[in-house]
């Protein structure tokens, strides 16, 4: 088997272990979403790190939400998740 290919079925193993944490553990990629960008403004006086790192995961959630349309699904119809990430990190 190519390394090529290899690496194409560890990176999907990967995204499928993401994918799973996202939506067994931590209530949905909105949720986890909404949390990341709650964490960053709780932490960035204090560890500006780690809410950097917050801001970094808030901010790659929110592009998987808007390439995959998730918010203009009909799965997720509520008000909440129509809103835009400035306004989900105003709350």
């Amino acid at each position: 088997m190519p390394d090529a290919l290899l690496c194409d079925i560890c990176e999907l193993k990967r995204l499928q272990i993401l994918e799973n944490a996202v939506v067994n553990y931590s209530g949905g990629v909105f949720n986890l979403e909404r949390k990341a960008l709650a964490g960053m403004l709780r932490l960035e006086n204090n560890y500006p790190e780690v809410s950097e790192v917050l801001a970094e995961i808030a901010h790659y959630l929110h592009g998987l939400i808007e390439a995959g349309r998730l918010r203009d699904s009909p799965l997720y119809c509520g008000e909440y998740y129509r809103k835009s990430l400035v306004a989900l990190i105003g709350g």
